[in-house]
């Protein structure tokens, strides 16, 4: 508290607290940032207005008559003033809309986002309609390839079917129509087999020697009909294999045909040792051990064996003197014609021409100058 003194008036006052307030105007400003492509931004003030409408039947109420000032009291006193009533609160504003809110950028920007979207929904469509199109086709061309693939089986298999029928039908025909050609042949070859073991058994006593030509019609003459005053009566030498035919059993294999092949195979197991053959062998100047061996009827192995003997590793295909030539051919046991080049030349070069062959021609003039 201070207490003014002034010379006219003597009261004191107290000073009246001030308030902070916050003014409201009726229109409100706000900023929005928008952003482009390429990194862009722009800031745009937006600016709200508010309206405020009244009621012609509402009226402020009529304030209160004065009332009488009361006497001053002689002697007055200092009180304290009383404290400002709290102003009314004012109503709220509503909030604005989102549409109020909004720039026409940013209409624009939503109304193009919602039709990319529709754009790619009717794509995403069309692209789903076009593979279930695309599959529909391709399980009906699938469908259509496993059913000519079933249907050229079945032709397949009736088409081989249809010709093994056919090639035992001509079977059976080519059967019926050679059963009389075997039958007739049969006589032959036993007679010809009775030939050859009757001819084999005279090789043991002295006779006939083996390998000599038989005739058919001599050696297997057509037995005789026999009659029923005949059936004990034999004719001829008896063998087992006239015994065996006569009794109508099927012809087997000859005692001497099986003697002859227990003597092969008794052979083909005695080793008996080769006997050496010598060549006269034709050695040029150089030759391969290859041609070396072909030309002494030798295998090239036992010819490298040879020489790795002596001490020297060579190969088949490689090249040796006809010194060394020589000496591997002595060994094997061979002999050895050396020649060499000039002794071909010699021997094409110096033909004598015979007077028989020569044939006169007319003289060759030159003429110089």
């Amino acid at each position: 508290m201070s207490d003014s003194k002034s010379g006219d008036d003597k009261t004191l006052h107290v000073p009246t607290k001030k308030t902070l307030t916050l003014k409201r105007s009726g229109n409100e400003q706000g900023t929005v940032r928008q952003n482009f492509s390429h990194g862009r931004s722009k800031a745009v003030v937006v600016e709200t207005k508010k309206r405020k409408f009244s009621i012609p039947s509402e009226r402020a109420p009529e304030a209160p008559p004065a009332r009488p000032a009361a006497a001053q009291p002689a002697a007055p006193v200092a009180r304290a003033p009383e404290a400002p009533r709290p102003a009314a609160p004012q109503p709220r504003p509503s909030a604005p809309s989102v549409a109020s809110d909004l720039s026409n950028s940013e209409m624009d920007a939503r109304r193009r986002a919602l039709e990319d979207a529709r754009e790619r929904e009717a794509e995403d469509r069309a692209r789903a309609e076009e593979d279930a199109r695309r599959r529909a086709e391709e399980d009906a061309r699938r469908a259509r390839e496993r059913a000519e693939a079933e249907k050229a089986a079945a032709e397949e298999a009736r088409r081989l079917q249809v010709e093994a029928e056919a090639a035992q039908v001509a079977e059976e025909k080519g059967r019926v129509k050679r059963a009389p050609e075997a039958e007739a042949a049969k006589p032959v070859k036993a007679a010809r087999a009775e030939a050859e073991d009757e001819g084999e058994d005279d090789k043991g006593r002295g006779g006939v020697k083996r390998g000599g030509p038989v005739k058919p019609e001599a050696a297997a003459p057509r037995p005789p009909a026999r009659t029923k005053g005949d059936e004990g009566r034999r004719s001829g030498k008896l063998t087992l294999n006239r015994a065996l035919n006569e009794d109508g059993e099927s012809r087997g294999r000859s005692l001497s045909s099986m003697r002859r092949r227990q003597e092969k195979f008794k052979r083909s197991l005695v080793q008996e040792p080769r006997e050496k053959i010598i060549r006269e062998v034709v050695l040029p100047e150089t030759i391969s051990v290859q041609e070396l061996a072909q030309r002494m009827a030798e295998r090239a192995v036992d010819v490298v064996k040879f020489m790795m003997k002596q001490g020297q590793m060579i190969k088949p295909g490689d090249i040796i003197d006809a010194d060394t030539a020589e000496l591997i051919a002595s060994e094997f046991g061979h002999t050895v014609k050396r020649v060499s080049e000039s002794d071909v030349e010699d021997a094409i070069m110096n033909v004598e021409d015979k007077a028989a062959d020569l044939k006169s021609r007319p003289p060759v003039v030159t003429i110089m100058g």
